[in-house]
């Protein structure tokens, strides 16, 4: 039986299989992946499903799955949820359970990088999986030496993460890097084992730049905008105003324009407020009147309002949301557009 250790995969299916090909993939091998499968590429669900369907494959975690399965979302990952669907809560469920390293008696795979002098059970998560925070501890402590000059174990390390160009590199202290860019464009890369034979397969094209364009719009429109506290909104907004796509263009300036007639509504909640509490003061009495204001959710500002010291400023600071501004607004009796 061989070890086929394959570099970033990044949802790049149609090279996984040519590369499976070009290996002389058989049902005797195993196939040991250093990790971020998904994102980027256009099938990540496909890679997926080939790894859930063929549990005797191995796929270490890399730093894109470590993102979803914290929940720690960017661009690539709002992507790859949408293309999930409905199995994205099974496929969390599933990166959750990844080994961050995968050890054969010939080699240690690994995401990112390995710190030396550790053992593996004394390794950090987040330096094998290569997050932001595993590569400022190494350069803190390492400066600015390379983990990779500074291994000095005679085991093998075969990893992935950095793009080291279009072929795999092998380095002075017996490691492979076997990250060569497909999603960009570049290459799927493998090495076998125990006999160290290489293997790539060339990307049909640049795969990122593609899905970058064409799920904009989606991601955009799958956003919890209503959710968002009006700053947030902002900074959405001002990333993608001035996109050249019309799509794009066209959606953010729909989301700019109801953005600013939330502004509006603020004074339409403060009359809405001094008249309810004027009919409250009218019903009920002064002397009941904090008892019956009480009654309501929004009582704070009923008291403010009997008061003559209710101010927008009071709304703006409370109401921070659209979905705070709309559910006071229809528990006020007003009829307010709410396009998402």
């Amino acid at each position: 039986m061989r070890d086929i250790v394959i570099g970033d995969i990044h949802g790049c299916y149609d090279e996984l299989i040519l590369l499976l090909k070009e290996v002389g993939y058989s049902e005797n091998d195993r196939i040991i992946s250093v990790g971020d499968i998904v994102d980027r590429g256009p099938d990540s669900v496909k890679v997926y499903e080939f790894f859930r369907a063929n549990p005797k494959h191995i796929v270490v975690m890399g730093n894109h799955e470590n993102k979803h399965a914290n929940q720690v979302l960017s661009y690539s990952q709002e992507i790859v949820k949408l293309q999930f669907g409905t199995q994205y809560k099974e496929f969390l469920e599933w990166i959750r359970n990844l080994p961050c390293y995968y050890e054969t008696d010939s080699a240690i795979i690994v995401h990112a990088a390995i710190e030396p002098g550790f053992s593996l059970r004394e390794q950090r998560k987040e330096v094998l999986i290569g997050s932001t925070s595993g590569e400022k501890y190494l350069t803190k402590k390492y400066g600015s030496d390379d983990w990779t000059s500074l291994y000095k174990d005679k085991k093998l390390v075969i990893f992935g993460h950095r793009v080291v160009g279009d072929k795999i590199q092998v380095y002075e202290n017996n490691i492979y890097g076997i990250e060569t860019g497909v999603c960009f464009g570049g290459y799927l890369s493998a090495v076998t084992l125990p006999d160290l034979k290489r293997f790539s397969v060339k990307a049909s094209k640049n795969y990122w730049r593609a899905e970058m364009e064409k799920w904009q719009v989606p991601v955009l429109q799958s956003k919890p905008w209503r959710k968002y506290d009006l700053e947030k909104i902002l900074k959405e907004i001002s990333k993608v105003r001035n996109s050249k796509q019309l799509e794009v263009s066209e959606f953010i300036s729909n989301v700019e324009n109801w953005f600013q007639s939330l502004d509006s509504l603020y004074d339409e909640i403060k009359e809405a407020l001094e008249f309810r509490a004027s009919q409250i003061l009218e019903q009920r009495g002064s002397e009941s009147f904090i008892g019956a204001a009480k009654e309501y959710e929004y009582s704070i500002f009923l008291i403010l309002a009997r008061k003559n010291r209710l101010e927008v400023e009071n709304l703006r600071n409370s109401l921070t949301t659209p979905e705070k501004i709309f559910q006071l607004s229809h528990r006020l009796g007003l009829q307010v557009q709410d396009p998402f």
